[in-house]
Formats: C-alpha cells, structure tokens, sequence
C-alpha cells in the first residue's frame, strides 16, 4: 500500500479549547485525515469557541441556582461601588429573568424593597422582598413607587446587526433610565445602566456628571469578551438639575378603563 505524506491538524483541547500543534505524517491515501495547509492555518487563528455552553460564568450560575451569568456582574459592581445597604429601595428596569432583581434582594435584606420591571414576566422564584410586573420602562407608572435609594438597568435593545442602529437604541433606554431617575431617585442615589459601548458614550457620560457626584465606566468580567456592553454607574445623585432637565413624565390618566397598577407591597 502506497503512503503519502499529508498535513494534518492535531487538536487538544486546552480548557474551553483551543490548538496545540500542527504535525506531519504519514498516513494511508485513504485515511481522510488530509487537511488543506491553509485550513490548518485558519484553524490555528481560530481560538477556542466564544459561546460554549458550558463557560464558566453560565456554569457558575447553574451550579448556584441563579437565573443567568447577569448575577455576576450585579455583584462585581455591587463589589466594586457599593451599591447597596440594607434597606435599600431599588427600582431594577429589564430585569428578567431575575438575576439582578435577585442579587438586589439579597442584599439590601428583609426590610429593603425591590420592584423589577421588564416586558416579559419573570417566572424565578425571588424572595418575598422583591416583587416584578410586566410593563415598558418607557411608560413607567411610577405614582405607586416612593423615592428610591438605588435605580438599576440591564436594558438592551433587540439587535438587529447594525452596530451603529444598535448602539443608538441602547442609548435611548439609557435616556429613559436617567429621565426616571430624575423624578424618583432621591438624593445622594445610584445608578447603574448598561449601555452598548460608541461615539456616544462619552456624551452620556457628560450628562450624567452634571447629575451625579461621581459617573464611572466599567465593562465587567461576566460580561462576553466579544460583547460591546458595559455599564454606566452613577454615585451621588445631586440636589438639582437645572442644566439638563428630565423628559420624562408620569403618563396622563385615561377616560377609559384601565387596569390598576400594582399597589405597593409592605415597606415601601
């Protein structure tokens, strides 16, 4: 039987995976193990696999009960700023399917409140001090809802591919998250709102300082490498605002017959 000798890529996966080496051989006419030199190369440039379903962050969270990696990030901010002290009320805008709502209920104990808001219902069972209805954050009804110690966003818009489309709707739930915190964040508050990272981060940035004391920038380790999210997180609401005012209103009442906002649950 005839040999030849072929190129052929020899993998090993390494962690989440990944190339070691590239070997020659030789191997029968018929084995099928050849390899194009190029492949091989596009191959050794390729990486482990980004979305494997069983990274760490995911696999983290299945291990410990939570809904989603999200947790994480909640809790590296919450780390790193200090968001959140027992008693706390806390408004948490996008939050299914729960993670932060969750994390926020932890820690800010029996006696703090947590209302979630998202347009999908949030089916994880989250302790009695935390409560969720469906509902757009941009017709937020907040009459039922006191002033607030802590204002939370892991809002994104649905992609559709177009980075530039996709950055300018994430900046306009942004705006919806500072208008509110404009009308119902108290004094010396926080706020913390993802944000798909472009030209006009800096320029929210902006507006948020003449909001707030402190505005810091950070993308967090949960967050996927590739991802363009991160997080604007805002310390020490100030007293007024006269340079950049709210748009934000509370929706006018109808005529017709509407259903009830949920009332406010014990300790608000």
């Amino acid at each position: 039987m005839s040999k030849y000798v072929f190129r052929v890529c020899l993998v090993t996966l390494l962690g989440l995976g990944g190339f070691q080496h590239v070997r020659e051989l030789e191997l029968p006419a018929f084995t099928g193990l050849w390899l194009p030199e190029e492949r091989c190369r596009t191959s050794l440039r390729a990486g482990p696999t980004p979305y494997t379903p069983d990274e760490y962050w995911t696999r983290r969270a299945r291990e410990e009960g939570v809904p989603a990696r999200a947790y994480y990030k909640l809790e590296e901010l919450d780390r790193r700023l200090s968001l959140f002290r027992p008693g706390h009320k806390v408004l948490d805008l996008g939050c299914w399917p729960g993670s932060w709502t969750l994390y926020a209920a932890r820690k800010i104990g029996a006696k703090g409140r947590v209302l979630g808001i998202d347009l999908k219902e949030v089916d994880f069972p989250l302790p009695k001090n935390a409560q969720t209805r469906v509902e757009d954050a941009r017709h937020f009804r907040g009459a039922n809802v006191p002033m607030l110690d802590v204002i939370i966003s892991d809002m994104a818009p649905k992609t559709i591919g177009q980075r530039g489309a996709d950055q300018g709707r994430s900046t306009e739930l942004v705006e919806t998250v500072l208008s509110i915190a404009d009308f119902k964040l108290k004094e010396g508050g926080k706020m913390v709102a993802k944000h798909f990272e472009g030209a006009e981060t800096m320029e929210l940035k902006h507006r948020m300082r003449s909001r707030f004391e402190k505005c810091r920038i950070i993308k967090t380790q949960a967050s996927r490498t590739q991802s363009f999210e991160l997080y604007l997180c805002c310390i020490g609401k100030k007293p007024s605002n006269l340079q950049a005012p709210a748009t934000w209103q509370a929706p006018r009442r109808s005529r017709r017959t509407q259903r009830p906002a949920p009332q406010s649950f014990n300790g608000w």
